[in-house]
């Protein structure tokens, strides 16, 4: 039977951190230690309690050398899923207001995760819809034309009336994009973007 001391845990747990290993599964950590499923489990019982793993989800940890962010979770923890709304918006500046929930969207259900990194607020989206996301190192973003629109659509959808817009930065979007981007939403969706967006201005002669 395959042995595994502590010492040998942290030299693997910093190898795995210059690696730049941050998210951990039994499947991985099995194939790293050569321990049986009972032993790592125990083990990885007992390097949870000494803080140098710290369990994200079902079978899942993370590094507590190279902890990783909280958007990288998200994409893992529901596939396929992208950051959008609020916190995609906020990302870049975009929206003042830095949500405390990170919001995603996904083909799969409606859910929240709390995490120790943080909660995450996952909304059901149509395949249809599912698009107009970019990737950065890993991470799928929503572009913020996308963004704005998976917001309006989902508040509408929840019922919980459409977002306040008034406090966006409009000129940091795209005006060409956003067109393009709502023609492919509900009419209703439209007519909220065109109620908020702010109406180029016209100098009047003296």
């Amino acid at each position: 039977m395959a042995i595994f001391p502590l010492a040998q845990w942290v030299r693997l747990l910093q190898d795995l951190s210059r690696q730049g290993d941050s998210i951990l599964t039994d499947a991985s950590l099995r194939a790293l230690t050569g321990l049986e499923a009972e032993a790592l489990r125990k083990a990885v019982w007992r390097l949870t309690q000494k803080g140098l793993l710290v369990r994200l989800g079902p079978h899942l940890f993370g590094n507590s050398l190279r902890l990783p962010t909280l958007e990288a979770l998200a994409c893992l923890l529901a596939r396929p899923a992208y950051i959008s709304r609020e916190s995609a918006l906020s990302e870049v500046g975009i929206l003042s207001q830095m949500p405390l929930t990170l919001t995603c969207v996904t083909t799969g259900k409606t859910r929240e995760a709390r995490t120790p990194l943080g909660n995450i607020a996952f909304s059901h989206l149509q395949i249809p819809l599912f698009w107009g996301y970019s990737v950065r190192q890993g991470i799928l973003w929503a572009e913020p034309e996308k963004a704005l629109l998976d917001w309006v659509y989902m508040a509408r959808k929840a019922g919980s009336g459409p977002p306040t817009l008034d406090e966006l930065e409009w000129e940091a979007l795209d005006p060409r994009k956003l067109k393009e981007y709502e023609a492919r939403f509900p009419k209703s969706v439209q007519a909220e973007i065109a109620r908020w967006r702010p109406q180029p201005t016209t100098l009047e002669d003296p």
